[in-house]
């Protein structure tokens, strides 16, 4: 491991949140983010070019009524989410990996979707004491309605002593 003044936020920055900052039970707003029609149709054209996703006369006429999101866009919606309004202020390490994913309903074009974060668990590190892990669960509402959530874990450095 490198030595205190080397740990970084994930945008760079001086952290100002650690490992002991998360406290299970508590849940961040993580604000909110509009599935942009560009956006969502670019998206999908490079990584998920599923009919319903980037042609919009076929999935008009559809079960769908309409152009709906890939999954992974919300997905990559969510990560933007937390780096912008956790990891940007955190000491992160890395991420052991995700342990599920649930898309719920349909994310439309336009949509505006609501993003928290609940800290689930915090645990010693296995990777070595300088470092614990959080598992995380976040949860993508539209008025109040799941539409799709995730849990996944995290490494943070603990906070430095003097």
């Amino acid at each position: 491991m490198s030595n205190d003044s080397d740990i970084r936020t994930a945008t760079g920055a001086i952290p100002t949140m650690w490992f002991e900052d998360f406290i299970p039970g508590e849940i961040h707003d993580l604000g909110t983010v509009v599935a942009e029609h560009d956006e969502v149709v670019d998206f999908a054209k490079r990584y998920d070019p599923q009919w319903y996703h980037i042609d919009e006369d076929a999935a008009k006429a559809s079960q769908w009524g309409g152009l709906i999101a890939s999954g992974w866009w919300t997905g990559a919606a969510i990560m933007r989410q937390y780096v912008e309004h956790i990891l940007s202020k955190a000491a992160p390490d890395a991420s052991p990996g995700m342990e599920g994913m649930r898309w719920l309903k349909a994310v439309y074009v336009g949509d505006t979707l609501h993003v928290q974060l609940k800290v689930l668990e915090t645990s010693p590190s296995s990777r070595g004491d300088h470092l614990g892990t959080v598992r995380i669960e976040w949860t993508v509402s539209r008025d109040d309605v799941p539409v799709a959530s995730m849990i996944g874990r995290g490494w943070f450095f603990r906070r430095p002593t003097a």
